[in-house]
Formats: structure tokens, sequence, C-alpha cells
């Protein structure tokens, strides 16, 4: 199986904290804000480390044949992961802060596809996990090409 895996030693962002919305002559406009940006620029110079992997990967890549899957792993530090407790009895909870996993791998999946030049559109599974650590956020990406889904047949009259 031909995969390439990545790090990126930093934090993830979250889509609805990516952007800035602003009105003008009612109607409304949405746009990257500067941090996003330099967030970007960042998680770009990361993954050019995997270069020579990518482009193995793309080599190997025919869309006739092949699908992608990614797994992607956002670590999260447990001070941003979980919510402080409201009393001694009580256990830890799941932090509102920690974002939601769809929204974190949305931002880190469009930059990756980009870079590989294929597009998002060929993902056909995608495992995404959150994970507290008790040291920085990072990020953990593993893309393979699989084989095409057998085709799902509800009923035999539609062949």
């Amino acid at each position: 199986m031909t995969s390439i895996s990545i790090i990126v030693p930093m934090s993830p962002i979250s889509l609805n904290h990516s952007h800035q919305t602003m009105a003008r002559n009612g109607r409304v406009f949405r746009f990257k804000k500067a941090s996003t940006k330099q967030y970007e620029d960042e998680f770009n110079y990361y993954i050019q480390s995997g270069n020579e992997q990518r482009d193995i990967f793309f080599e190997k890549y025919n869309p006739e044949i092949f699908s992608i899957k990614i797994e992607s792993f956002f670590y999260i530090n447990e001070s941003k992961y979980f919510a402080k407790p409201k009393n001694k009895k009580s256990g830890k909870t799941i932090s509102k802060r920690s974002m939601d996993v769809d929204n974190i791998s949305k931002i880190a999946n469009d930059l990756i596809f980009k870079w590989i030049g294929i597009d998002d559109s060929q993902i056909t599974c995608s495992i995404c996990e959150k994970i507290p650590t008790n040291d920085e956020g990072s990020m953990v990406f593993r893309i393979s090409l699989v084989r095409f889904p057998e085709l799902f047949l509800v009923s035999p009259e539609s062949i």
C-alpha cells in the first residue's frame, strides 16, 4: 500500500475561527484572518519535509483505480482538551474549547491535498481523532491509496 505519513508539530485550528465576516453595502463577505494565513504558511513549511514521499505517492496515483484514505490524529494539550471540573466530585469532561474534530480536519485536509495536487473529493475514507496530550499540540496524518470501494448493490434490478 502506498502512503504518506506527515507530522505537523503545531496545534490545529478550527474552521469556525479561521475566517472573519464583514457586511458592506448589504452584502456579507467572508475572508481569512491574517492569523489563518500565518497558520497556513507554517503548516505548509512543515509538510514540505514530505515532498519526496508526496512525489512517489502522486506518481503511483491512478484516479481510475485508486481513491484516498486519510487518517488524522490531532493532539491537543490537556488544558484545552478538558473542561475544568465544576467541583471536586465531578470527573473530566471534554471542553468546547477543544474544537469539533470535523472543523479542525477541514483546514488540514485542504492544505494537505493542495500540496499533494489531488482534489480532496477523492477521499473515500476519513478517520479523525482528537487526543489529549500533556505536551504541545501536534497533528499526524497518514494518506493512503486504496482501491475503489466495491459497488453497493441495493437491488439486483438496478444493474
